[in-house]
């Protein structure tokens, strides 16, 4: 891992003895920023990591990896630029050069970002993360990936906030699809429902509002 504020409640549980207590002996590794965390787990660099929704790509293109649990936070990634660059939307990254992690499927809320607005990541040229702002201030790249919960000590570089990848986004994402189910399964089962599994339906909204709910 890389040390930030996005990863304190680790950090602040490593010290404070909290694993010790439960009888794990934890070792925390600095993040080899030459390849995706999930390839550092697979090399047997560390023997657990911290992925997001980017680990069910890398486990369909035949990465043998497990997911343990999942933690929702309110730290969505976002994209930053400088205030000279009056850049205003998403649309704006057309032919710029952003910094992100594109190889390690670990930003997939933001590349779905990037095809809905400008089509594709060709669109960009995406330069491999090095993790330091001052790359963004010097005019080496135009956007800088970014965790949310980081956006206070950007502010001080003097750089602002251009897109919110919000999980709003995604809640209204997987609204269309409960959508789209249930008129498929609607239209498979007849105009008037009959035989539709409810209790099914219902147990997809109620996923979908406590996902909705927890962030």
């Amino acid at each position: 891992m890389v040390p930030s504020i996005s990863i304190c409640r680790i950090l602040c549980s490593h010290r404070k003895g909290f694993y010790e207590q439960e009888g794990l002996q934890v070792v925390l590794k600095e993040r080899n920023t030459q390849k995706s965390h999930i390839q550092s787990v697979i090399d047997e660099e560390a023997e657990y990591g911290v992925a997001d929704a980017g680990l069910l790509l890398g486990r369909m293109l035949g990465k043998p990896v497990v997911l343990l649990k999942q933690i929702f936070q309110h730290s969505p990634l976002v994209f930053i630029a400088l205030k000279s660059s009056n850049i205003l939307s998403p649309f704006d990254m057309y032919g710029q050069k952003v910094m992100m992690d594109i190889e390690g499927h670990s930003i997939i809320p933001l590349i779905a970002l990037i095809h809905d607005t400008i089509g594709n990541t060709k669109a960009l040229t995406t330069t491999r993360h090095s993790f330091n702002i001052e790359d963004l201030i010097s005019g080496k790249v135009n956007f800088f990936l970014i965790l949310m919960a980081m956006m206070a000590w950007a502010c001080q570089k003097s750089v602002f906030q251009v897109q919110v990848q919000s999980y709003w986004s995604i809640t209204c994402f997987m609204c269309d699809i409960v959508i789209r189910t249930v008129i498929q399964m609607m239209r498979h089962h007849g105009r008037n429902g009959q035989g539709l599994p409810i209790q099914g339906l219902k147990n997809i909204f109620r996923n979908w509002l406590k996902v909705g709910s927890s962030v």
